[in-house]
């Protein structure tokens, strides 16, 4: 991120882009990715310093876009972008239907120094498919073909690099920047997806051992925060943070896991309305702890934070109601 990044307000969604986010190469762009008709559009906003991406459908609309009618070709998709300057870039909508796995990896590469965090770049050659990178070049994002066997999944990593894996519900930036060294093509690579899935994302945890682990993580947490509510967690009567809560909601038995996934990447099919979804993704986060900051940090990651969430009425209007509801606060 440039310097002049650090000086723009964080109020709007358009008119916050750089020449080098606007940046594509659409002839690297694999053809059997431009083929496919679930093209979308997306716009930034500068949130502390973090570049926020959100995805738009071609009539500019950010609702329902991970709908296959609300999505385009690849043709009208760019020739939206090339014709409308408040547009940041283009996007694939990863999707059940297609045979592909999106991997992202975050905060990999210096793009002044050149240099790469080795582990991750030893993780990108073993996968050995087309690779771009992302609109800010720090990372990078591999298509290959083979899905996952789970829900798609984010952490960050130990060393600060970040992971994050989608096989669906999932509206990923395409640049055609592409990575020298790397394939131009999209290549099959299952037993890969399977290995790091587990490697990055080891959710087969017996819940005994969980449990163990957290309480060990958080005796020696001195910070003191709301602590979890829900008294089947593993993290009940502790000190979470953002990313334990999030892994819970994601892990959440009796099929709320997928549910939380999918509100969370932006499938609202269910709902009668945004607001509506609004309050059930709220409802579900808030489930697991009553930290007003960790519950809008979540949303803020969503697919589903829009203009409206910025309000400071509607935000903590939203989340106080369904804090009230669950644990009467």
């Amino acid at each position: 991120m440039t310097s002049k990044n650090k000086n723009r307000t964080d109020t709007c969604i358009s008119n916050c882009i750089d020449v080098e986010i606007r940046n594509i190469n659409p002839e690297s762009i694999p053809l059997e990715l431009k083929n496919r008709n679930q093209w979308l559009l997306f716009k930034v906003k500068l949130v502390g310093e973090k570049l926020k991406k959100y995805p738009f459908t071609v009539q500019n609309n950010m609702d329902s876009w991970n709908l296959a009618e609300n999505q385009s070709s690849f043709e009208i998709a760019y020739r939206t972008f090339t014709n409308n300057s408040n547009y940041a870039g283009i996007g694939f909508a990863v999707t059940e239907n297609d045979p592909y796995t999106c991997i992202d990896f975050d905060r990999v590469y210096n793009p002044t120094t050149e240099e790469w965090n080795q582990q991750a770049l030893e993780e990108i050659k073993k996968l050995n498919s087309y690779t771009e990178f992302s609109p800010t070049r720090t990372g990078v994002h591999v298509f290959v073909i083979g899905k996952m066997k789970k829900a798609g999944r984010k952490k960050n990593q130990p060393d600060g690099t970040g992971r994050e894996m989608y096989s669906s519900l999932r509206y990923m930036t395409v640049t055609g920047n592409h990575m020298p060294g790397t394939p131009l093509e999209i290549n099959e690579a299952q037993e890969t997806i399977d290995e790091f899935y587990e490697k990055w994302f080891p959710e087969q945890m017996e819940v005994s051992t969980r449990r163990k682990a957290y309480a060990n993580d958080f005796r020696a947490f001195e910070v003191q925060k709301p602590v979890t509510n829900n008294p089947n967690s593993p993290l009940k009567g502790l000190h979470p943070t953002k990313d334990q809560i999030f892994e819970l909601c994601m892990d959440a038995p009796n099929g709320f896991g997928e549910k939380f996934n999918k509100i969370f990447n932006g499938d609202i099919s269910k709902y009668g309305s945004k607001s509506e979804a609004d309050m059930a993704l709220a409802g579900m986060i808030a489930f697991q702890t009553s930290d007003y900051g960790i519950i809008k940090e979540i949303i803020h990651e969503s697919a589903l934070w829009d203009n409206k969430w910025e309000r400071d009425d509607y935000c903590q209007g939203t989340i106080m109601k369904v804090v009230r509801n669950r644990w009467g606060r």
